[in-house]
C-alpha cells in the first residue's frame, strides 16, 4: 500500500523560490555564453541545474509505501527499506529536527527502530499507515 507524502507550502514555496533562482541563474548563463562566447560561464549552469532537478525530484517523488514486512521510503535519490519487526515505536505529530528525514513536512512520525535509529517521514494518512504497520507488528508503541 502507497501512502503520499503530505507537503507544506512553506517547504513547496522554498523550493519554488529555489528553483526560479536557479532558473534565472542558467537563463543569464545562456545568454552570457551566446553573447560573449566564454564557455566558463558553463561552469555556473551545472550546479544551478543539479540544484533545480534535485528539489524538482524530492517534491515529485517522496511516498512511502508497506510492502509485506516492510516499510519502504523513497525522497528523490534518498531511498531505503526498514523491516517492520525491528520497529519498537511512532510518535506522532511531532517533527525531528536532526537525522534522516525522507519528509517535506513537519508534523509527521517519528519511527524508533533497533536500538537507537530513528527515522522522520510525513505520509498524509497517519493514522492509516500507523494502521498497516501494526496488522504486521502489534507490538509497536504508538505515542
Amino acid at each position: 500500500m502507497i501512502f503520499p507524502a503530505k507537503k507544506d507550502s512553506l517547504i513547496g514555496f522554498i523550493f519554488l523560490m529555489v528553483i526560479l533562482i536557479c532558473l534565472v541563474v542558467m537563463g543569464v548563463v545562456v545568454d552570457e555564453v551566446l553573447h560573449t562566447g566564454n564557455n566558463s560561464l558553463l561552469l555556473i549552469f551545472l550546479p544551478s541545474m543539479l540544484v533545480a532537478g534535485l528539489l524538482g525530484w524530492l517534491w515529485f517523488d517522496t511516498n512511502y509505501m508497506i510492502d509485506g514486512n516492510a516499510l519502504i521510503y523513497h525522497s528523490g535519490p534518498f531511498h531505503g527499506k526498514l523491516t517492520l519487526a525491528r520497529i519498537t515505536k511512532i510518535t506522532r505529530n511531532r517533527t525531528m529536527w536532526i537525522g534522516l528525514k525522507p519528509a517535506l513536512a513537519q508534523n509527521g512520525m517519528i519511527i524508533c527502530y533497533g536500538k537507537w535509529n530513528e527515522i522522520y517521514i510525513a505520509p498524509q494518512d497517519q493514522e492509516g499507515m500507523i494502521t498497516e504497520i501494526l496488522k504486521v507488528n502489534p507490538d509497536i508503541l504508538v505515542a
